[in-house]
């Protein structure tokens, strides 16, 4: 399913540069927002379920990016512009069943602002996912081409692939990750081909970029 969303207005002009600060991972019904995570830096929730299709919400002080579900399992992204006292803070997920994910951060040394979601496709099957694109050449940079992935029983690594090969993946040990890649203002954009195999049930692969300053 591929979904277009209307630009928000963001000061994307600015060209400050993006970087990746830290990351969490999580397999339970809190999370930890990594300690190195400053005021103004934006706060990217991968929270993935599986044996349910039913939404599991979002976590207080953060707003909903994307919900999808389908084949016994769920992807559900959101974000949040960190405040003073986040590092280190508790997040407690809407729903305590099998939730799975990562706390990803990023920063720009100041305030950031997100500036909506576009391109977003996804997949949910028992099979063979099909490939999606990232066609971040539509989009206005800085901006950072996002990758979720579930598969049904073999580490991501076993199947996930990217062309170009630029996306960085959170732990592709694990049956669930996450992972991007930072478009800054001087980087030339590319399409992203991204696609994951048949790792038994269960199965997800969700692609999107987003725009940010």
């Amino acid at each position: 399913m591929r979904n277009h969303f209307f630009r928000a207005a963001a000061n994307n002009a600015v060209g400050v540069p993006i970087s990746f600060v830290a990351s969490s991972t999580f397999s339970s019904s809190n999370t930890t927002i990594p300690s190195a995570t400053t005021a103004g830096n934006l706060i990217l929730l991968f929270d993935q379920r599986n044996g349910s299709t039913a939404d599991q919400g979002t976590p207080t002080g953060f707003t909903r990016i994307f919900f999808g579900s389908g084949a016994d399992t769920t992807q559900a992204w959101s974000y949040r512009i960190a405040q003073s006292g986040d590092a280190g803070s508790t997040i407690t997920l809407a729903s305590s069943a099998n939730n799975r994910g990562h706390v990803l951060v990023f920063s720009t040394g100041s305030t950031m602002t997100y500036g909506g979601s576009f391109d977003v496709t996804s997949e949910f099957t028992s099979g063979d996912p099909t490939s999606q694109t990232i066609n971040t050449t539509s989009g206005t940079k800085p901006l950072i081409a996002l990758v979720g992935v579930r598969t049904g029983g073999d580490p991501v690594s076993n199947t996930f692939t990217s062309s170009p090969n630029v996306i960085t993946l959170i732990d592709s040990s694990l049956q669930y990750t996450c992972g991007y890649k930072i478009y800054n203002t001087a980087d030339t954009l590319q399409d992203i081909t991204v696609d994951s195999g048949d790792g038994g049930a269960r199965n997800s692969i969700v692609s999107m970029y987003i725009e940010v300053s």
